[in-house]
C-alpha cells in the first residue's frame, strides 16, 4: 500500500480534536444512580462489643448525625460520635466533590445497607465508587 492512502498524521489529529471539541459529552466521566451504590471494598470489625444494645443505639445516632451533615447543600464530609459508657460510636463520611445532595445521599444510604451486616464486632468501613463510611 502506498503512503497515498494514508492520512497525513496531523491531519488525523487535528481530526481527533475536532470530534472531541464538537462532541465533549464522549470524554467526560458519567454519574448515575447504577455506579455510585457499587461496594468496592469493605472491612467488618472481629472485636465484640460491651454492649449489644448500647452499641446498636449509638450506632444508629451516629449514623443519623452524618446523614443529617451531609443533607446540607454542599456537603460533602461529615464527622461524628457517640460516647456512651461501654461503646462509643466515631464516624466518617465523605462523597466526590462532583456529586449533587441527592446522589450523595444514595451513595451514603447504600453504604450503611452494606454496613448493616456487620453485626458482631465494632470497626467497620465501606468504600464505594463515589463515597466512604468508615
Amino acid at each position: 500500500m502506498s503512503a497515498s492512502y494514508w492520512l497525513p498524521w496531523w491531519l488525523t489529529a487535528m481530526l481527533v480534536i475536532l470530534s472531541m471539541i464538537l462532541n465533549p459529552s464522549r470524554s467526560q466521566s458519567i454519574v448515575n444512580s447504577s455506579t455510585i451504590n457499587i461496594p468496592i471494598r469493605s472491612f467488618c470489625g472481629r472485636v465484640a462489643v460491651i454492649s449489644q444494645s448500647e452499641f446498636s443505639t449509638n450506632l444508629n445516632s451516629t449514623l443519623a448525625a452524618l446523614r443529617r451533615d451531609l443533607s446540607v447543600n454542599g456537603s460533602y464530609f461529615s464527622r461524628a460520635q457517640t460516647i456512651g459508657d461501654a461503646d462509643s460510636v466515631y464516624g466518617t463520611a465523605q462523597c466526590r466533590h462532583y456529586l449533587t445532595t441527592v446522589q450523595c445521599l444514595a451513595c451514603f444510604d447504600s453504604g450503611v445497607s452494606t454496613l448493616a451486616g456487620c453485626t458482631s464486632g465494632n470497626g467497620a468501613y465501606v468504600i464505594l465508587d463515589d463515597c466512604f463510611i468508615r
